[in-house]
């Protein structure tokens, strides 16, 4: 089996231990234990969670006192802004096959 580089995205904090954040977890889990390398790139928040074999990229905290609620939020757009650059350091330092 061919061995790609992987990148997938958690606009959510990462990791923790349910929902949408768990699936991609488990997810990157599975794909790094078939031998893949897998790269999980983030917002800043997220639990003490191992992650298997995945390399998990986080953005960088802009403000000291931020915490992200589930739902609608104004630090969302500057999160994503701040995730699709992060996004774009891993995909040329890593060079990424799959996102």
């Amino acid at each position: 089996m061919k061995r790609y580089s992987i990148a997938m995205v958690a606009a959510c904090p990462f990791p923790v231990n349910y929902g949408s954040p768990a699936a991609i977890r488990e997810l990157s889990e599975t794909l790094a234990e078939m031998g893949h390398d897998v790269h999980v790139v983030t917002y800043p928040f997220g639990e003490d969670l191992p992650v298997g074999g995945a390399r998990v990229h986080r953005v960088q905290h802009w403000r000291k006192s931020a915490e992200l609620q589930v739902g609608p939020s104004k630090d969302k757009p500057l999160l994503d802004f701040l995730l699709l650059c992060k996004l774009c350091q891993v995909i040329r330092e890593h060079k990424i096959d799959i996102i």
